[in-house]
């Protein structure tokens, strides 16, 4: 570590500015400040607005995207387009998260056990039943993208 690297106290290395710029845009996204198809102002006002360099802020806006939390626009005139936050997403880093854990197919069945029937029934007693549907449909969308998975480890025989 070089004496230019700041070091929060404790002897900690202070967060990237891009890291906490993603973090400040993801606390308004999930604060409902900013809503999905809301725009973003431009690279050049956005500048101004938080005061960073062109890359700081060029890095914070690729790791949003790469969240799928909003969609970059063609040209440095075109301001970003805020995304709605995906399921799809939520489950890659999930499952990435388990994969390097070591977690089995087991332990995931055995989880989806204890998990399942009781939120089932919930779903059932309802008066409103258009989340059953969406329930059928996340099931089978699970189900498919299990066929075949080799992500997880089988436990040991």
């Amino acid at each position: 570590m070089n004496s230019s690297t700041p070091v929060a106290p404790g002897g900690a290395r202070a967060p990237k500015l891009s890291h906490a710029l993603v973090e400040r845009f993801r606390a308004r996204i999930a604060s409902g400040e900013l809503k999905p198809g809301d725009t973003l102002p431009p690279e050049s006002e956005l500048l101004q607005q938080l005061r960073v360099s062109r890359p700081t802020l060029r890095q914070a806006l690729r790791v949003l995207e790469s969240e799928s939390l909003i969609q970059l626009g063609k040209g440095a005139r075109t301001g970003a387009t805020v995304l709605h936050p995906s399921i799809e997403t939520a489950a890659q880093y999930g499952a990435l998260y388990l994969a390097t854990h070591g977690t089995t197919l087991a332990e995931i069945h055995q989880v989806r056990t204890l998990l399942e029937p009781p939120l089932a029934a919930l779903i059932a007693r309802r008066k409103k039943r258009e989340p059953s549907s969406r329930f059928g449909t996340a099931f089978r969308s699970s189900r498919s993208r299990c066929d075949g998975a080799t992500t997880f480890r089988r436990p040991p025989q």
